[in-house]
């Protein structure tokens, strides 16, 4: 069993007319228990019980140098304690091997700090960033050193280097082109060597055809390059594309609002992994071409 309760508190502080300041925390209380299960077969056998906070913090900064243009600075620190997950999971792998829990595992500690420039015209829309992580006692699976199985355990430290890039372009009444494109590098800076399953370069490119009320269309190829910076015993991950696409009308009934959404997704019906559903050991298509209806009321 797992319990938990926080509060969050967050505001922006209008420094001058072009700087604009925002300060937030948040505390949590969680509290993980365990029962004696002899049979467990993660050996996680003793009744246990586990107190702990964690906690969040940052400090950003809004600067808008020019009309339609901004920069942004964020600092952000936290401490997270593994939660029921992390410590008591047995999760079984292909190749008959086992993802135990760990409930020796160390808080998380970490530092963030991201660099933005982002411009906001009335038909062009773009935003950049950069970013990194720096992870102390970094929770994650790792290798048992004989046989197949793995371990929550903690890394020493680790570093995640980013970047993430979108934009819009209304180049016509009620017609948009977007798309966005993110790349992250993830180091166990401990044991010098790339961190497991850490996202390749990816990205998605659409357009968009849409009015307040009545008929709209989007068509969408969502993407990932190939992954070939991984750890000693990991898989690289191949590249891969989907192309997607959704039909929609929007109409109102007295005070209601109703939207008819038809999707479409891998339409090619392209036969790919993803990498990051391949964490258990077992690299499983995608599902092929599929389609799904929704209607949604609001009221």
């Amino acid at each position: 069993n797992q319990y938990s309760g926080g509060i969050f508190v967050e505001d922006d502080w209008r420094l001058t007319e072009t700087l604009t300041l925002n300060l937030g925390g948040r505390l949590d209380r969680i509290v993980a228990e365990t029962e004696d299960n002899p049979s467990d077969p993660s050996g996680l056998a003793e009744e246990a019980t586990f107190h702990d906070l964690s906690w969040t913090a940052h400090a950003g900064l809004t600067w808008a140098f020019r009309p339609q243009w901004s920069g942004t600075l964020l600092v952000a620190s936290s401490y997270r304690t593994p939660d029921i997950f992390d410590r008591f999971k047995y999760i079984s792998l292909a190749g008959g091997g086992a993802l135990y829990g760990n409930p020796a595992l160390d808080p998380e500690r970490s530092l963030f700090l991201e660099a933005g420039l982002h411009y906001t015209g009335e038909n062009v829309r773009g935003s950049a960033s950069v970013f990194v992580n720096v992870v102390d006692d970094l929770i994650t699976a790792m290798p048992e050193a004989l046989g197949k199985d793995e371990r929550m355990q903690n890394v020493a430290k680790a570093q995640f280097t980013g970047v993430e890039l979108d934009g819009e372009w209304r180049f016509a009444p009620a017609w948009t082109a977007y798309g966005s494109v993110a790349f992250v590098e993830g180091r166990d800076q401990t044991g010098d060597e790339y961190l497991r399953f850490t996202p390749p370069l990816n990205g998605l490119l659409g357009v968009r055809y849409e009015q307040e009320l009545g008929f709209w269309a989007a068509l969408e190829l969502d993407w990932a390059a190939h992954q070939g910076h991984t750890p000693k015993g990991t898989p690289d991950g191949d590249s891969w594309a989907s192309l997607n696409a959704r039909l929609g009308y929007r109409f109102t009934v007295g005070p209601t609002h109703h939207e008819i959404v038809v999707s479409g997704e891998n339409l090619a019906n392209a036969d790919y992994t993803n990498y990051l559903s391949t964490s258990r050991g077992v690299a499983l298509s995608e599902p092929g071409i599929n389609c799904t209806a929704t209607w949604r009321v609001e009221f």
